[in-house]
């Protein structure tokens, strides 16, 4: 069951409650209730989702990217870029080279030479067990970089699905 949003009639900040619990005490009617099921993500958009939450742990002052490995339907390992463990981040002590260039001196997807971060894939496919590699799916925030890309097909990963549209692997 969800209230439907701005069914207060007042302009309650609460938005959700009825004259009984109403925080503003604005004596409104009670709110409509929406009882339409929720649509349930697909298993795309729901290790999407982890991807994108995988993101907000990333130390970078050019892209927030995650990554979920799934094998078997099952999580195997998560995945954000940044500095590897102990070396000082690139967003939160300044340590990053490429983060101090501007795009037009090192453009967007450009050569990544200069970028001393682990990816969010290279973590992901680094901490699951070699087993759980060959025909796994990769979800990840952002198309993947040529170096990773080789990578995930070394790997033996089948499948990469990356938003806004779906990409599967092999395309």
């Amino acid at each position: 069951m969800r209230i439907k949003s701005g069914s207060c009639w007042h302009s309650c900040p609460c938005l959700i409650s009825c004259r009984a619990t109403c925080p503003a005490n604005c004596g409104g009617p009670e709110p409509e209730v929406d009882d339409t099921p929720a649509e349930r993500p697909s298993w795309d958009e729901y290790y999407l989702a982890g991807a994108a939450w995988a993101a907000t742990r990333a130390d970078c002052t050019r892209a927030q990217v995650g990554a979920v490995l799934v094998s078997r339907d099952h999580r195997v390992s998560i995945g954000y870029n940044g500095l590897p463990a102990g070396i000082p981040g690139c967003a939160t002590a300044g340590n990053c080279p490429r983060g101090q260039m501007s795009r037009s001196d090192c453009a967007p997807d450009s050569d990544y030479a200069n970028c001393g971060a682990n990816h969010a894939e290279y973590n992901a496919i680094t901490r699951a067990r070699p087993e759980d590699l060959p025909g796994s799916t990769l979800y990840v925030t952002r198309k993947p970089c040529p170096r990773c890309t080789t990578l995930i097909k070394a790997a033996g990963i089948a499948r990469v699905v990356t938003p806004p549209s779906v990409v599967r692997w092999p395309a």
